[in-house]
């Protein structure tokens, strides 16, 4: 705020009285040409203000707020005077008020309007030139945009219904049986194919060609798979024939969880899920993934020794109405599988036949020879004790549990420290019911060396442990 006292109200002046003092005895001067007198000057009286003060107004009615906004009204915004290119300006310059100082801005150089039109055009003597142009005028308006949005947006607004085909009508129940019973029957006919030749006892091919142990036992296996084949396909079977290809439509699907082979406390857990014959994989394969707490990407299962994808279904890997699946995590899997490479198939799976004593044979070659056996086929079961490493062994379901295991201490090199026969012992779990002689066990439960091997509900692949050594 300024220091300068706020100005006075200008009075406004009045005539001084000034007083001439004349003397009374002069006469005036006579006119020297004509001689005569003037009259007489009379005199002037003027008062003279007894106080300088009374010259000016005053104004008693304004108080001390209203001459505080007088004094705001008169200062105002002091605005910045410009500085004088010479020092020597006088203060006339001071008191004019100096004009406002506005930046000066910088307009963009605006192109003329023939720039922003469009091309110029070449004019011929052609009809369509001369449409040409019309377009482009009409173009140009600002009506004409106005018209082409509006023509836009009605294209948009009034976009033609895309054209469906009409569905059929709905057949009844049965109609589409009827259709469906026809074309079975159809298919039926063109699909049966000659059957397979047999390999029959009158085969005079083979009558005088006498084979190894081993190659008589594959070769009764292939003769056995031929019939069997041939035959309608019993519940579960894994090889249905052409013939009867199609399985019942709801699927049981077991998956046995396999432990790692050097977890000392190995886990015997098996899921059970029923599916859709045509179903992929994919749902089963995130449900065990879930159960056994790991990735869906660390897990594999496989079936008969080969391994399943998500994308397979139970139809395609041949499934008929139940399948024994096993799972693994990855590293497991990857354990066992060079496991299993870097064993030699001749030393690391042999056959029944071929490991076992002569006793042994015999035994085998009479089963092998029974009516009742026709129908059974073989497995590849996999023996582990703590003494020995894993030996697989070629059985069929009916042999023997104390023939399996003479198969295995002679295949093992122990036929010498356990040369009788392994004593019976009743089924049991715990210390007490573990036996003092070589036994088989599957899953914790040992089994009686009488019983067939069939009873303890193994699969091709399966673990067998030999306790007692």
């Amino acid at each position: 705020m300024s220091t300068r006292p706020a100005p006075r109200p200008r009075p406004r002046p009045r005539p001084r009285a000034v007083t001439d003092n004349v003397p009374l005895s002069s006469s005036p001067p006579s006119d020297p040409v004509t001689g005569s007198t003037p009259n007489p000057l009379k005199p002037v009286s003027i008062n003279v203000a007894e106080d300088e003060d009374a010259m000016f107004l005053k104004n008693r009615n304004r108080t001390a707020q209203t001459w505080k906004k007088l004094n705001q009204l008169a200062e105002g915004p002091v605005a910045k005077k410009p500085k004088s290119p010479q020092g020597s300006d006088s203060a006339e310059a001071e008191e004019t008020t100096p004009r406002k100082k506005h930046k000066r801005r910088e307009q963009s150089e605006t192109l003329p309007d023939w720039t922003k039109s469009e091309a110029a055009i070449v004019l011929s003597s052609s009809d369509d030139e001369e449409d040409e142009l019309l377009r482009r005028v009409e173009k140009s308006t600002p009506t004409a945009r106005r018209n082409v949005r509006s023509e836009a947006n009605k294209r948009i607004s009034k976009r033609p219904r895309s054209r469906s085909i009409t569905p059929p009508p709905e057949l009844s129940s049965a109609a589409v049986q009827h259709t469906r019973d026809t074309i079975r029957r159809m298919i039926g006919a063109t699909s049966r194919r000659a059957p397979s030749p047999s390999f029959g006892a009158d085969d005079d091919s083979s009558d005088d060609i006498e084979l190894d142990p081993e190659l008589a036992v594959i070769g009764r296996t292939a003769e056995l798979e031929a019939r069997r084949q041939m035959s309608t396909p019993a519940v579960g079977s894994r090889n249905p024939s052409p013939v009867h290809a199609v399985g019942p439509e709801e699927v049981m699907i077991k998956v046995r969880w396999q432990s790692h082979p050097l977890n000392p406390n190995p886990q015997r857990i098996t899921y059970e899920y029923n599916m859709r014959r045509h179903d992929p994989f994919k749902a089963l394969f995130d449900e065990t993934a879930d159960s056994a707490s790991i990735p869906v990407d660390k897990l594999i299962i496989t079936y008969d020794g080969k391994r399943v994808f998500p994308f397979a279904s139970p139809h395609g890997i041949g499934v008929w109405d139940e399948a024994l699946f096993e799972g693994y995590e990855k590293t497991t899997y990857d354990y066992v599988l060079a496991h299993r490479h870097a064993t030699p198939e001749p030393s690391g799976h042999i056959s029944l036949l071929r490991a076992a004593t002569p006793s042994v044979n015999s035994v085998a070659a009479s089963e092998a020879g029974s009516d009742q056996d026709e129908d059974d086929d073989t497995m590849k079961l996999t023996f582990r004790s703590a003494v020995s490493k894993d030996i697989t062994l070629t059985v069929r379901p009916t042999t023997k549990c104390s023939v399996i295991l003479k198969a295995f201490l002679t295949r093992a090199g122990l036929s010498d420290k356990y040369p009788s026969s392994p004593v019976k012992g009743k089924k049991g779990k715990g210390k007490n019911s573990m036996p003092l002689c070589p036994a088989l066990m599957v899953d914790g439960e040992r089994l009686d060396a009488d019983a067939e091997i069939s009873s303890a509900d193994l699969e091709d692949g399966d673990l067998v442990e030999v306790t007692g050594l």
